[in-house]
């Protein structure tokens, strides 16, 4: 990868997908209660705008057994990572020369 005409990184594919960082999305009818219970067992959890959360830290098998043990149930236990494109946005970002800035659209004003 080249930023500013600089090389960042060389990396095959399979070494730019191994840096993608994994989570966890997880969906319960008692989110707080369960983003409580996953942070007392040192995982980062981070609510989503569609009620599901997203947590890094673990993997699905020890997520689901501290939400058992917690006595809380899942509706939604599913794996992911970030995509490559987001990867390269970070290796690159420190060789951006231009940032779009923030916008408002009018609707909420």
């Amino acid at each position: 990868m080249i930023g500013r005409g600089r090389l960042v990184a060389a990396l095959s594919m399979a070494e730019l997908a191994a840096r993608a960082p994994q989570f966890v999305k997880v969906r319960s009818p008692e989110p707080e209660r369960l983003a409580r219970a996953l942070r007392g067992a040192g995982m980062t959890v981070a609510p989503q705008p569609d009620g599901s959360l997203s947590v890094t830290g673990a993997a699905t098998d020890t997520l689901a057994e501290h939400a058992r043990a917690a006595g809380i149930s899942l509706h939604e236990l599913t794996p992911g990572h970030a995509s490559l494109e987001d990867v390269f946005i970070a290796l690159t970002a420190d060789s951006v020369e231009y940032r779009a800035a923030a916008t408002t659209t009018g609707r909420d004003q």
